[in-house]
């Protein structure tokens, strides 16, 4: 579903990791009305996926879905998503627990990595 999100952005003509101007066409109205109305769904489904044991390859589908949420919602000025994004990740490269704080899960690593990589990549674009 994200994979279609991230084609009808650039459909509609919103440049990723580009600032962008008020929306104009009809199509990134309905975009930016959309992402408005939803952003906080996605994010709770994210997390949620991102909470569960999955394998090395879904974890890096999933965090790569975060950064393009990211990029795309610093393009469109959403303060708001973007910096929720950005904490769901922080909070996901923390261990869960006082016994963990020693050893780091591959998470952990794969999260802290995707946070060092938004950093540097969209660090422009954040305020």
């Amino acid at each position: 579903m994200t994979q279609t999100l991230f084609v009808l952005a650039e459909k509609a003509g919103f440049a990723l990791g580009t600032p962008q101007n008020a929306a104009s066409t009809d199509e990134q109205k309905n975009l930016v009305e959309w992402l408005s109305a939803n952003w906080k769904v996605l994010l709770k489904a994210l997390k949620a996926l991102l909470a569960k044991d999955t394998d090395e390859v879904l974890t890096q589908n999933i965090l790569n879905t975060f950064q393009k949420l990211i990029n795309l919602f610093g393009s469109l000025n959403f303060t708001q998503a973007r910096d929720s994004f950005i904490l769901a990740l922080c909070q996901a490269c923390l261990p869960h627990d006082d016994r963990s704080l020693r050893e780091l899960s591959l998470k952990n690593i794969q999260t802290t990595k995707i946070d060092f990589n938004i950093a540097h990549c969209f660090g422009g674009m954040s305020e």
